[in-house]
């Protein structure tokens, strides 16, 4: 079923991209275990929290009939103009300063859904070492951050169907001369803008976890143990380079390099 010898994604990963690159999810409901419904229902929400999520349900032979708010579901899918071919991807959300998810770290029928955001680097080794374990209990991860060793780097970071792909999406605008900002995206200009840190520039971490009951708490503090502590926050930039570092080489950075197009290139 490869859509090319070189593909080698699973199945889960083309499910889960065709679901977040939607602007409407529709979802059938037949009788069944009203539990497992619900289920499916949050978790294509958190998958997708940006869309609209219509329900339609079999009634007895008749056909489909549409439970949703708007009556005929003909009417609610067609020609709303809602699709916009122009927004990003779900890793390049966060830099246009679009959400990414909906943080519900609450259990809603087994699923939760955890935003981390950061404006602390992470430290290369730390982050390497805990890969395994932060996608232990996971369904998808997905979003950007940064390690103190590559501090030029937007690193996007995607995970499902059981495998991590981490990349590079180009240059922070803090890590670009001036006169290159004009090569950014309006968004991604204002996003940058409002969220400037007179330190770290717009370089921040923004990741989005979602998975069946998976502890939020200790996804939160495992996340947090990678970061950058304080006495290493005061060594400073220079200093942060030179820390082990497995990913080296993992997200170069040249000027073939797209530094802010709204729809960032898949990892590597």
């Amino acid at each position: 079923m490869h859509a090319a010898d070189d593909d080698h994604r699973a199945v889960a990963e083309v499910v889960v991209r065709q679901i977040e690159y939607a602007d409407t999810v529709v979802s059938w409901e037949r009788s069944g275990d009203p539990f497992e419904q619900a289920r499916l229902s949050a978790l294509l929400y958190r998958l997708a929290p940006w869309a609209r999520h219509l329900k339609i349900g079999a009634k007895h032979d008749t056909g489909l009939q549409d439970t949703g708010q708007h009556g005929d579901l003909a009417a609610a899918l067609l020609r709303t103009g809602r699709h916009d071919p122009a927004a990003p991807g779900p890793l390049g959300r966060a830099l246009e300063g679009f959400p990414i998810a909906v943080h519900a770290p609450e259990s809603d029928c087994g699923v939760v859904s955890l935003l981390f955001e950061t404006r602390r680097p992470f430290h290369p080794q730390r982050l390497h070492d805990a890969l395994e374990d932060l996608t232990e209990d996971l369904l998808r991860g997905r979003g950007q951050l940064w390690i103190a060793s590559q501090p030029d780097a937007v690193v996007g970071f995607e995970f499902v169907g059981g495998g991590v792909a981490m990349g590079s999406l180009g240059y922070w605008l803090a890590a670009l001369p001036a006169d290159r900002w004009g090569e950014a995206s309006d968004y991604r200009r204002i996003a940058a803008d409002l969220s400037w840190d007179p330190y770290y520039g717009d370089r921040r971490t923004a990741l989005a976890f979602v998975g069946l009951r998976v502890d939020a708490t200790a996804l939160t503090d495992l996340l947090t143990a990678c970061l950058l502590t304080d006495d290493e926050i005061a060594d400073g930039f220079d200093r942060w380079r030179d820390l082990p570092d497995p990913f080296a080489g993992c997200f170069p950075l040249d000027d073939d390099t797209a530094p802010a197009h709204s729809t960032p290139a898949e990892p590597s």
